[in-house]
């Protein structure tokens, strides 16, 4: 099926059908950075394989994001057509031009990138989304081991920073 070196870094997989032709396509996350080289590398980023039946799958897109670990794909902005949140453990500041947190929005077949400033706040390595306070869209949930807590709702972004406990 597909095959991969130890350096490409694979570490998210996903079945969706991305193309919507009823056969399930294959999403893969590949920016696990920390093992080997911790250097940005051309071919990390999250890549769509599509279904052509018969276990054979295509690369059909490409969307670089180094030191990318999870990704999560869903009509976020209900649009009709499948959109990326994903989390890189690898920039983590605001000097890159990689950011920890992006939205990677479909628009006419294009993927326009977005993030925020809060989102440097965090070392993202998951993110989970759902429903979480039953009001009919996405929540998104990311884990990080610098800030005790973190949330954004319609754009508005709050959080509580971990204090050391000195004692």
């Amino acid at each position: 099926m597909l095959r991969f070196p130890p350096i490409h870094g694979v570490c998210d997989i996903d079945l969706v059908d991305f193309n919507q032709d009823g056969l399930m396509d294959i999403v893969i996350s590949n920016g696990d950075n920390a093992d080997y080289s911790p250097i940005s590398k051309p071919y990390h980023g999250i890549t769509v394989y599509l279904n052509h039946g018969n276990l054979e799958f295509r690369k059909s897109l490409f969307l670089p994001y180094p030191g990318v670990l999870h990704t999560i794909v869903k009509d976020f902005d209900q649009d009709g057509d499948l959109d990326f949140v994903a989390v890189s453990f690898f920039p983590g500041d605001l000097k890159t031009s990689v950011a920890p947190f992006v939205y990677f929005e479909q628009k006419d077949g294009k993927f326009e990138a977005h993030s925020f400033e809060e989102a440097y706040f965090g070392k993202w390595m998951t993110i989970i989304s759902g429903d979480f306070d039953s009001d009919g869209d996405e929540d998104l949930l990311m884990g990080s081991f610098f800030i005790k807590q973190f949330s954004c709702k319609r754009r508005t972004c709050t959080m509580e920073r971990l204090q050391p406990d000195l004692a």
